[in-house]
């Protein structure tokens, strides 16, 4: 799993992913949105297979490095490749694991089990 962050409302359509996970059952990428004023998160953005299954090509694009060597030529990242946004968002529900019968979606479901909470305004900090 790889997990990515933007800022809702970010111009950013594309990710770089490690091609390792071409190679993984049940891979997937999470893109996690969030309100840089608040720090809440959502919406999650989720590119993967079904469970047990490859994920999709990523794409034939070579991610390169954001930053230029000292003759300011950004190099290529032969083993990353950029993947397109995705259009599906991620479902947060209750389905149960077949097996377990525990959650897939983890958290607060046990009594007493602490939610992650918003923090304060960082720059009031």
């Amino acid at each position: 799993m790889q997990l990515k962050s933007s800022f809702i409302g970010a111009r950013r359509s594309e990710v770089t992913a490690n091609v390792k996970l071409l190679d993984r059952p049940s891979a997937c990428i999470l893109w996690i949105f969030f309100d840089p004023d608040t720090l809440l998160l959502g919406p999650f953005l989720w590119f993967g297979g079904v469970a047990g299954e490859r994920i999709p090509p990523l794409g034939e694009k070579i991610a390169r490095h954001t930053k230029p060597n000292a003759k300011l030529e950004k190099a290529d990242r032969p083993a990353h490749r950029v993947a397109k946004k995705p259009v599906r968002e991620a479902r947060h529900d209750r389905r149960r694991h077949p097996e377990t019968g525990r959650g897939l979606t983890g958290g607060g479901e046990a009594p007493g089990s602490a939610r992650p909470q918003p923090i304060g305004n960082p720059k009031a900090l």
